[in-house]
């Protein structure tokens, strides 16, 4: 335990000393291209990943050892070793992934874990290990997003798989009371307003929250010629759906909410969705 300790102290003031590419109030980890923001305010999982998404973040995907004890070391500076949130859950499959969907490449569970009486994950800075909790437990957590230094712009997420970048317009209230909707060709004019697209996918507060949380993605489906296209003209080799037999024309949104039934959804163009996702090429 007390060696345990001696190493987050000493990676702790490896943190301080590198010179950060993260905007001020994060915290780069080094070597991982991943900032991440300590919340001292305790709320429960879904509030929590709320919060870091209206930052262009996520609750932090932990990846490796060392991102591991550098998320344990802010734990203990900031909450006292209080058990804090991180983005890992239960999906609804029974399958443990990280909270935007993706599956786990690092765990690192305490003996007995995980309890699938539970959903939601909390590292405990004290040993850097996890263990499962409430998702209606009230404790402090932390925000991850990619830094400066990645191939795509601040808070955009750069897929290797692809070799583009992704960013997603999330939730916005302009009064500040309800969310600012777009219909399918609105949201395509935003991202080519600044020279992007509507993302192609090949890999697989307004009282209806699960149906305006969708987010615009570039796909349509023609009925008269009976094709589907993306907008930035990329060959459909992949759809999240079964083949539509339709009536008229669609376009898709895709959803990944715990609270919501998760994958695509086809929709009337004009219908509205409080986000979308926009496509690009990396930074050379």
């Amino acid at each position: 335990m007390k060696e345990s300790i001696q190493i987050l102290i000493l990676l702790q003031i490896f943190i301080q000393l590198i010179a950060s590419t993260c905007l001020d109030g994060w915290i780069e980890i080094p070597e991982e291209n991943t900032c991440i923001q300590m919340s001292t305010a305790d709320l429960a999982h879904l509030q929590a990943l709320r919060d870091c998404q209206t930052k262009a973040a996520s609750l932090v995907k932990i990846t490796d050892a060392f991102m591991n004890a550098a998320v344990a070391v802010e734990s203990m500076t900031f909450v006292n070793g209080r058990l804090t949130l991180i983005g890992v859950e239960k999906m609804s499959n029974g399958e443990w992934a990280y909270s935007d969907g993706t599956p786990l490449r690092y765990t690192k569970w305490k003996s007995g874990e995980p309890n699938n009486g539970y959903a939601c994950t909390a590292i405990d800075p004290r040993t850097a290990l996890w263990q499962t909790v409430n998702c209606t437990q009230l404790m402090p957590y932390v925000c991850g997003k990619q830094d400066n230094d990645a191939p795509c712009d601040l808070d955009w997420l750069y897929s290797v798989d692809t070799n583009f970048c992704y960013y997603l317009k999330n939730f916005t209230a302009t009064d500040g009371q309800h969310w600012d909707l777009f219909n399918f060709t609105q949201a395509e004019g935003e991202c080519l307003a600044s020279t992007y697209n509507l993302a192609s996918l090949t890999t697989a507060g307004n009282g209806d929250p699960c149906n305006y949380g969708q987010a615009w993605i570039g796909l349509s489906y023609y009925k008269q010629s009976e094709l589907y296209a993306w907008t930035d003209n990329t060959f459909v080799d992949y759809i999240g759906l079964p083949v539509l037999e339709a009536t008229t024309n669609y376009d898709y949104t895709v959803m990944n909410d715990v609270t919501c039934n998760k994958g695509w959804m086809y929709r009337p163009t004009v219908q509205l969705a409080a986000r979308f996702v926009c496509k690009k090429k990396p930074s050379a």
